[in-house]
């Protein structure tokens, strides 16, 4: 009756399709026909995991990697997540037969409902766990798949690339390639070699369009010998030069690439940038923003009853902002040569010019390079960088040829590497002076409350981070500081900032306090320096290239007064200067 197609619909069949769960649990307890049932769902269920293994096998399911062809999009679109969907949606049986032995018989909650009554804590330690049954699963099927098809072979391939840039030892990559979990080490040569080429050609066909940028930057590397040598003992730091080309986006033609250096104009010209409009509450840009930064580190920091006007704080107004895009990046060969050096830069420049297809006009035959003479390079490092091509241009100027002169490059200052300048620059006035930390007002004694065990790192030498912390805290204890003494100048009777915050006043009252802060309380010097830092960081995450330009005028004259700086002012003024000055609209 059950195989028959004329009792299809007959109620008999009706009858027993609607209990095979009863007859199944009967028969599965049943001594003799127990051992039968087995078997035969034993033998069912492996030849529907094996079908869909077959079918993960499958070309169409981008499963299959070819070392000689590798491709370096379908490395980084690489992802685990995706491949457990994918194994889910195509083998539900060989998912949820690997879900039962790997997750030891918990289940996963899948409801809303079962969600809603789990806390925030187990909700993570859950979702933990899944993620890594979940990559436990992919291993365990990608091993199966690629013992079936040895084309199916992305994980493998992935790990086996991952080891290789991780510098993992040669026994331990063939280990892992004889059990399966990544490729031979002769097969990952070959998807190297491909993904080299390719890299290659990306950065000719960038390059070459005359519409790119480069940068470089130097970064350390440890050589470490396996057999250790008495020569060679202890050399296994080496220095090396990476580069990187990027196209120049916001619709940069080559029209805009052409430039005339001819006007001469001083650091005296930079004052009439970007001149501040005629404000209502008379005040400046600047002293706008530093209305904006009392009232936040208020309403953020201070007492709980000013956290009601964290949303209704409207962020400092835009001048000119950057959009932002996403742009791609080819990163460049590797340079054995020294940074430090002008050699060295020109040694970096002419090397990357090369990978970009760039020569020598003089030297190319059949056009087979395009002429660079009539346009500019924009060539992207930190400010040390930028001396050293300015003395290179200067060096090379008694040479015959444009080519010769580097006459095409201009540096571009990294945005970032100004701002650690900055950092250090505050270091300088504020923390390395032993004048500077002798009265109870001095950054020292904050850092003394602060950081007590950190005291001496501050007065050696702390790094970014520490220091952009340091201004970061200290200047929201300054500013709630400003608070306490102007509230209680206006009322003794608020001795603390709480005693304020019992007599609710509104946002309105809050904001003429802050004008009156930024009027008054900006004149004290660690109260200016760490506004005018707060507000180039502000400036640099939002993309305001109006309040960045005017931020580095005042830290160049900053960095004039600072031993050691001089040459970063230098290099920033010039570079306004060049700016606005010489470079034509498209340029700038």
């Amino acid at each position: 009756m059950l195989t028959a197609p004329c009792f299809e619909d007959h109620p008999a069949v009706s009858e027993l399709i609607s209990h095979n769960d009863d007859i199944i649990c009967t028969l599965s307890h049943h001594v003799k026909s127990r051992t039968v049932l087995l078997e035969w769902a034993r033998t069912t269920i492996n030849a529907d995991c094996a079908r869909e293994v077959q079918k993960l096998t499958k070309v169409d399911n981008a499963w299959q990697f070819s070392m000689l062809h590798a491709n370096a999009e379908k490395i980084e679109c690489f992802c685990i997540e995706d491949m457990a969907m994918e194994i889910e949606a195509e083998a539900p049986m060989l998912w949820g037969l690997l879900d039962a032995v790997l997750s030891m018989g918990h289940a996963r909650t899948t409801t809303n409902a079962e969600k809603e009554n789990l806390s925030k804590e187990l909700k993570v330690k859950e979702s933990e766990y899944w993620c890594q049954v979940d990559d436990l699963e992919v291993v365990v099927v990608s091993l199966l798949t690629k013992s079936v098809n040895q084309k199916a072979n992305t994980l493998s391939s992935v790990l086996g690339i991952f080891l290789h840039l991780t510098h993992a030892p040669k026994s331990v990559i063939e280990t892992m390639s004889r059990m399966g979990f990544s490729i031979s080490v002769h097969a990952i040569h070959d998807a190297i070699c491909a993904l080299s080429a390719q890299s290659c050609h990306a950065l000719q066909y960038l390059g070459q369009t005359l519409l790119a940028a480069y940068a470089y930057d130097n970064f350390d590397v440890h050589l470490k010998s396996t057999v250790p040598t008495a020569e060679k003992s202890a050399d296994t730091l080496k220095h090396l030069k990476s580069g990187l080309l990027f196209p120049l986006q916001h619709g940069v033609t080559h029209g805009d690439l052409k430039c005339d250096l001819a006007m001469e104009h001083t650091w005296k010209d930079l004052l009439s940038l970007h001149q501040d409009t005629q404000y209502p509450s008379e005040l400046t840009r600047r002293d706008h923003f530093n209305s904006w930064k009392f009232l936040h580190d208020l309403c953020y920091h201070g007492p709980p009853y000013f956290a009601q006007f964290q949303l209704q704080i409207s962020d400092p107004k835009i001048f000119k902002q950057i959009p932002v895009v996403e742009t791609p990046i080819v990163a460049a060969s590797a340079m054995d040569v020294n940074n430090s050096t002008v050699v060295g830069n020109i040694q970096a420049i002419e090397s990357l010019m090369m990978q970009g297809g760039i020569c020598d006009p003089a030297e190319v035959e059949d056009d087979k390079s395009p002429d660079i003479l009539e346009y500019i390079v924009l060539v992207h490092g930190d400010l040390g960088i930028g001396k050293r091509i300015a003395s290179l241009q200067q060096r090379r100027s008694i040479e015959k040829t444009p080519w010769h002169w580097f006459q095409h490059i201009v540096f571009m200052p990294r945005l970032f590497h100004f701002k650690m300048v900055a950092v250090d620059a505050i270091w300088r006035a504020l923390i390395q002076p032993t004048s500077a930390c002798q009265d109870l007002t001095s950054l020292m004694h904050d850092i003394a409350q602060l950081w007590p065990h950190e005291t001496g790192i501050f007065v050696s030498k702390p790094g970014f981070q520490m220091m952009h912390q340091l201004i970061g805290h200290d200047g929201i204890c300054r500013h709630l500081d400003c608070w306490h003494t102007e509230v209680k100048r206006m009322n003794n009777t608020h001795k603390t900032l709480a005693n304020f915050a019992m007599t609710k006043p509104s946002l309105d009252e809050l904001k003429k306090i802050a004008d009156q802060l930024a009027r008054e309380y900006n004149n004290l010097l660690i109260n200016k320096y760490f506004l005018l830092y707060k507000q180039l960081s502000h400036a640099m995450n939002v993309g305001d290239i109006v309040r960045v330009e005017t931020c580095m005028i005042p830290w160049a004259l900053i960095f004039k007064d600072m031993t050691g700086k001089h040459k970063y002012a230098t290099v920033m003024i010039e570079f306004l200067k060049n700016l606005h000055f010489m470079y034509p609209a498209g340029l700038q």
